[in-house]
């Protein structure tokens, strides 16, 4: 099948209507969940019986992963601050368009019978979910029925306030049920608006099963805002010493298998808010970079509960300021990001998943959709359609990081 021309993607092209026999829809979901009522009748000894019997509730999932693609979008939009915009005022909307232009690319080259249903973004509920995009701030505790009917699920942030960490719960249980996941987040584990630097040479204990899932070991988050708020609202935003801007994209270690992922100016200036009175950042051509993006280092192969887990990386963080960046004075958290890991991918018995400490918004638009169908492709597993079990849990037992 063909893909449809939209014209408010950068890729849209002339094309004939697309096929919609065989592709999967809403109607066609058949992961359920089911209630079972257990109970028992006693008697005492004088052969009296219990008149309240002793009863417990069971909850079961039957997932088979009939749908391809769910995205979970944590950001928040709740204050003036660097996010991404949306046209026409529409909540969201912005980024729904653009994660519909780069899974239908993928869909439509490598999923056979894919059409313009096969990756639902038309949300409902309060303007919450729709069958394969969730807005995750909306839902204390994730819906892991909705997660379990799709193979691949993306977690993206594209916010400075990070998800509550309690949300990633729904997530873990669905890989450990067999789903995949990409995480593509500006701020996955630790985000603030105020004065605050961290640099960790470990996890922090909130964080949970992160560390195993995605083979994350230690983190830099900038509190790039403390630099903000401190500066004199009447000094010259030109004559500045530091800009907190300076994420121009993500070098690839392997250009043969992962292309390099520029900024692409004009969608970064017109994807984001700038230029708002109070907190947004103003917008500078000559400087013309993205803000908060920090980076992840990663383990890169390890052993826990019996199972082995790898990883391979991928991207290089590329600093505008290079390796002379200002913050190397007297502020190690701003130092050492030229260089520094933004992305890799994980292998472990049963799952894989992938991480990126940015976001496709303002990747330039052709390198965005090669890396985005490289990462599905490697995600994706077209016959999963059985939860994991003793007898397939090692899915991945003679299968190396960078097979395919």
């Amino acid at each position: 099948s063909q893909r449809p021309p939209r014209p408010w993607s950068p890729r849209a092209r002339a094309s004939s209507p697309p096929t919609r026999a065989s592709a999967p829809s809403a109607s066609a979901d058949t992961t359920v969940r089911m209630s079972f009522i257990f109970w028992v009748k006693s008697r005492d000894d004088a052969n009296v019986e219990d008149l309240v019997p002793s009863f417990k509730t069971l909850n079961v999932i039957d997932p088979k992963f009939e749908r391809a693609v769910m995205v979970i979008d944590f950001t928040k939009l709740v204050g003036p601050l660097n996010n991404p915009s949306s046209p026409e005022g529409e909540f969201i909307k912005g980024q729904r368009l653009i994660w519909k232009d780069l899974v239908d690319g993928w869909g439509y080259a490598n999923v056979p019978g894919w059409d313009d249903n096969s990756f639902d973004i038309n949300l409902n509920d309060a303007k919450s979910k729709a069958p394969d995009y969730l807005v995750g701030g909306k839902f204390p505790d994730l819906p892991v029925v909705e997660l379990l009917k799709h193979k691949i699920v993306v977690m993206y942030n594209d916010d400075v306030y990070v998800p509550n960490l309690t949300s990633y719960k729904g997530v873990y249980a669905a890989i450990d049920a067999g789903v995949n996941v990409w995480l593509t987040m500006r701020a996955p584990v630790f985000g603030a608006l105020g004065p605050v630097d961290i640099c960790e040479s470990s996890l922090p204990p909130a964080v949970g099963n992160y560390g195993f899932y995605f083979a994350a070991s230690s983190y830099s988050y900038s509190g790039w805002f403390r630099h903000y708020f401190t500066l004199d609202e009447q000094k010259d935003w030109y004559s500045l010493p530091m800009r907190v801007e300076h994420f121009i994209g993500a070098n690839s270690l392997e250009s043969t298998k992962w292309p390099n992922l520029p900024i692409d100016t004009a969608l970064l200036h017109e994807r984001y808010n700038w230029n708002r009175p109070g907190l947004g950042l103003l917008w500078i051509p000559e400087v013309a970079a993205l803000p908060e993006v920090n980076w992840m280092a990663f383990r890169a192969r390890f052993f826990q509960s019996g199972f082995v887990v790898s990883a391979e990386p991928m991207y290089l963080f590329n600093s505008s300021y290079g390796v002379d960046h200002p913050g190397d004075v007297g502020d190690a958290c701003l130092s050492g990001y030229d260089g520094s890991p933004v992305a890799h991918r994980v292998q472990g018995s049963y799952f894989r998943t992938v991480h990126f400490s940015f976001t496709p918004l303002a990747i330039q638009p052709d390198s965005m959709q090669i890396i985005t169908d490289t990462v599905f492709n490697y995600l994706y597993e077209p016959d999963q359609n059985a939860p994991l079990t003793k007898k397939n849990i090692y899915r991945y037992e003679n299968l190396s990081i960078g097979q395919r």
